[in-house]
Parts: structure tokens; C-alpha cells; sequence
């Protein structure tokens, strides 16, 4: 009698340990799951740092260059402004460039990725033409200028706040 106790109790016991391998292995997978899920977050939240800096700089750029295009006073007193806008626009392409290359190394291609891409080169086109106008009188100025310079701008800005909310909408960071 006391072998069929004792093996009833390692019967027992050894269906507890298996109880407990199996919930333990369980809960391992779902914690490895979670965290990879938290370092895809982190990662994206990165990615969307740099890009909500970007857009920051870019509209200071797009709203000060709107301003000196616009401005009939003298020429040698913009300095100070044309200082601004290479800061915001430095500023701004280092916050792109960071959020870019993260968003390559993470294989994130979408579409928006290609509209900033192609936009990219339309606004650096546009900032020479800029630049150039700025170091010029308003009345030898291109008048044509002003609002294709506001609306490319206002184009790139918007595919950035684009792809910002497709990183934050992405399924896989919510439950």
C-alpha cells in the first residue's frame, strides 16, 4: 500500500512539473514576443522623433523664407534671416537624413518613404532658386517664387506628418 501512496504521489508530482514546464515555456514565448513588440515601439518612436523635429524645422525654413521672399526691405539687413533659415534647414535635413537611414535599416519602404524621397529633390531645387531670390531686391525678385515655394513645402511637410502617421498606425503597436 505504501508503493501505490508513493507512486501515486510521483504520478502527481510529475504531472505538476509538467504543468509548470509547459505554463513556464508559455509565458517565456509571450515575454519574448512582448519585448520584441516594445523594441519595434521603441524603434518607431525613434524614427518618429526625428521626424516630428524635421517637420518642426522645415515649417520654421518654409514660414521664414516665405517671409524674406515677401520682404521689400533691404537686402544686407535679411542676414540674420538668411542665418535662421540655413539653421532650420540643416537642422531640419539632419532630422530627415537620421529618420531615413533608421527607416532603411528597418527594411520600413512605403510609399510615403518614396514621396519624401522624390520630393527631396524638387525641394532642393527650389531652395537654390530660393536662396538666390533672397540675395536679390524684392522688385528683381521672381514673383512666381513665393507661392510654388509655400505649396512644395507644404507638400513635403505633409508626406513627413504622412508617414509619421503610418508608423503610429501600425497594428503591430497596439493590442
Amino acid at each position: 500500500m505504501l508503493f501505490s501512496i508513493r507512486k501515486s504521489l510521483s504520478i502527481v508530482l510529475l504531472i505538476l512539473t509538467a504543468l509548470y514546464a509547459i505554463s513556464a515555456t508559455i509565458n517565456t514565448m509571450s515575454a519574448i514576443s512582448e519585448y520584441r513588440r516594445a523594441l519595434k515601439i521603441h524603434y518607431n518612436n525613434i524614427i518618429a522623433d526625428a521626424l516630428f523635429d524635421a517637420v518642426q524645422h522645415y515649417g520654421f525654413e518654409r514660414g521664414r523664407v516665405n517671409v524674406v521672399l515677401r520682404d521689400a526691405g533691404p537686402v544686407s539687413q535679411m542676414e540674420s534671416n538668411r542665418i535662421f533659415i540655413r539653421q532650420q534647414r540643416d537642422a531640419g535635413d539632419d532630422a530627415l537624413k537620421n529618420a531615413m537611414d533608421r527607416i532603411k535599416m528597418a527594411g520600413l519602404f512605403t510609399p510615403e518613404v518614396d514621396r519624401i524621397t522624390s520630393q527631396w529633390t524638387a525641394v532642393q531645387y527650389l531652395r537654390a532658386d530660393g536662396d538666390r531670390e533672397c540675395s536679390i531686391p524684392l522688385a528683381e525678385r521672381t514673383k512666381e517664387l513665393v507661392p510654388r515655394w509655400f505649396e512644395t513645402m507644404t507638400s513635403f511637410i505633409n508626406s513627413i506628418e504622412t508617414l509619421l502617421e503610418a508608423l503610429s498606425s501600425d497594428e503591430d503597436n497596439f493590442d
